[in-house]
């Protein structure tokens, strides 16, 4: 598909470009051959609010309950085990048939769980803190 579409835009004499994840340079391929320094990255705040989003604390007090992020590791492991396919998970099943009568415990356990999970992660990861 790369090449389909190098050489399409090329065709319409259009220059081309490359860039790698985690790169400090981004490549000109065609029609000439440059590198060109990255001198600036954007935040997560700056590209937000270049979409109209602004948020007031990447913090937020569900995320941080540690009974959420436990579980939520929990479900991530059952849903490894059944091969990513969420719906297979039993134990997942199980818990959502039990919290019918609970509104914020059956949200979390139908998806919100993953939002916890991946917080966690990417903190754990990144050597963040919570601010």
């Amino acid at each position: 598909m790369s090449i389909a579409a190098f050489d399409f835009f090329a065709r319409q004499e259009a220059a081309i470009f490359y860039l790698a994840v985690d790169n400090k340079y981004f490549q000109q391929l065609y029609p000439d051959s440059n590198l060109y320094p990255i001198n600036y990255q954007v935040s997560l705040s700056e590209y937000l609010a270049a979409y109209g989003r602004v948020f007031k604390s990447m913090a937020s007090p569900k995320l941080q309950d540690p009974s959420h992020l436990q579980e939520a590791v929990t479900i991530m492991n059952e849903c490894r085990r059944v091969n990513g396919i969420v719906g297979e998970s039993l134990m997942l099943k199980e818990k959502i048939n039990r919290t019918k009568n609970l509104a914020e415990q059956q949200v979390f356990y139908t998806g919100q769980w993953f939002e916890p999970y991946i917080y966690q992660t990417i903190k754990q990861h990144l050597e963040l803190s919570d601010a």
